[in-house]
């Protein structure tokens, strides 16, 4: 977005467009807030089952030899592993952006004394970039999320399925 499409908007215009693309940016932050937390669920539940699956597993291999047991408990603890990383990978978040700037970024336009106007509309342009950013970063932690939520699902289903067809293979 370039600042000269917002030239005919007065400051009062402006300063409405401004609050308007704060509040989108702390409503993007309170959603970041809430895919954190489903992260943290998601990834502490994870790393459980996939602990209790490696724990089966050991169980069933402790008698030395292979059964649809074992490999129900490794399949388990692969797929729960990976649901964990995946769960995980969708906290990380480099460089989102917070509503509201640094008073330093304001410097400049105080010692050449820029008009207000002007100063508003690179404001309302850097909050469209900011804005467009949080966004994508949202997306990649949502799609990163729904990954981890397939693959917990998938686990026991496939774990099931593999430990029935060995049993009916050996």
């Amino acid at each position: 977005m370039d600042p000269s499409s917002l030239a005919g908007a007065n400051k009062q215009r402006l300063r409405w467009i401004l609050s308007q693309a704060e509040l989108r940016l702390d409503a993007q932050l309170d959603f970041a807030r809430a895919a954190d937390q489903r992260a943290s669920t998601l990834s502490g539940a994870a790393a459980a089952m996939a602990a209790a699956a490696t724990a089966v597993f050991a169980q069933a291999i402790e008698s030395g030899k292979a059964s649809p047991l074992a490999v129900a408990g490794i399949v388990a603890a692969i797929g729960f592993s990976s649901s964990t990383y995946f769960a995980i990978r969708s906290a990380k978040c480099h460089d989102f952006h917070p509503p509201g700037y640094r008073p330093v970024d304001f410097i400049d336009d105080v010692q050449t004394a820029r008009a207000e106007e002007a100063i508003l509309r690179d404001i309302a342009c850097g909050l469209n970039s900011r804005l467009a950013f949080n966004s994508d970063r949202l997306s990649e932690r949502g799609a990163l999320a729904d990954k981890a939520i397939n693959i917990m699902a998938a686990t026991p289903v496939l774990a099931l399925l593999l430990s029935v067809a060995y049993a009916l293979v050996f």
